[in-house]
């Protein structure tokens, strides 16, 4: 908003307090969801000079005093790509069942899903499809958002199957500590085994861990 050269706060805009006010209630924001409400989205980036909203990523807005947690990176990701699921080593360590670490999250999506272009994000897709895409995704909300996540029975039998790509000594971890720590039961393990057909590889290793 200016007059002449000189740039006018957007303080006491009614428009920019509606998009603060949506900023709070959803904690991070895009465009297109403020363009949804007919409010314009050029305040934005006149919010973002002026301290009152943190640009996170292309397209990402959110509050400085919004409480983001661990979680951050992946709460971002799923704004981003709302079909996809948090997979593979970022759900492992979401259910806290290893200790390795990925510099990127590790995000499902369905077959031909595009992939959007992120400049602070780093993704790796993995293309699941039918069951194993649409079986055992959990939605947990964290500061007011919602997170998709495989569960941990599901994780562990997808590992498995993408054993060449994650170690077969991570899922099989995985196996031990979810079990031990009661995570999970036998036949919930197996149905999503048998969805990933990999129940032959799973069971020598399940039946070490229940002796």
């Amino acid at each position: 908003m200016t007059i002449g050269d000189k740039i006018l706060s957007l303080e006491s805009s009614p428009l920019a307090k509606r998009i603060l006010r949506l900023a709070r209630q959803r904690g991070i924001i895009r465009p297109c969801e403020v363009k949804a409400l007919g409010l314009p989205t050029r305040y934005l980036r006149q919010l973002e000079q002026e301290g009152q909203l943190l640009r996170l990523d292309r397209g990402l807005y959110a509050c400085p005093e919004t409480p983001f947690s661990a979680q951050i990176s992946l709460l971002e990701v799923a704004k981003r790509v709302p079909r996809g699921v948090i997979c593979l080593i970022s759900a492992l360590r979401f259910h806290d069942l290893t200790l390795e670490f990925a510099p990127e999250a590790w995000l499902a999506v369905p077959p031909g899903h595009s992939h959007p272009k992120m400049e602070n994000l780093r993704v790796r897709y993995f293309h699941f499809s039918g069951q194993a895409f649409s079986e055992g995704v959990e939605v947990h909300r964290i500061n007011g958002m919602e997170l998709k996540v495989y569960s941990a029975a599901k994780t562990v039998a997808d590992c498995f199957k993408f054993r060449n790509v994650v170690g077969l000594d991570v899922a099989i971890q995985a196996l031990k500590q979810g079990w031990e720590e009661r995570r999970f039961d036998p036949p919930e393990l197996m149905r999503f085994a048998r969805i990933d057909r990999v129940e032959n590889v799973i069971r020598p290793y399940l039946d070490v861990v229940l002796q």
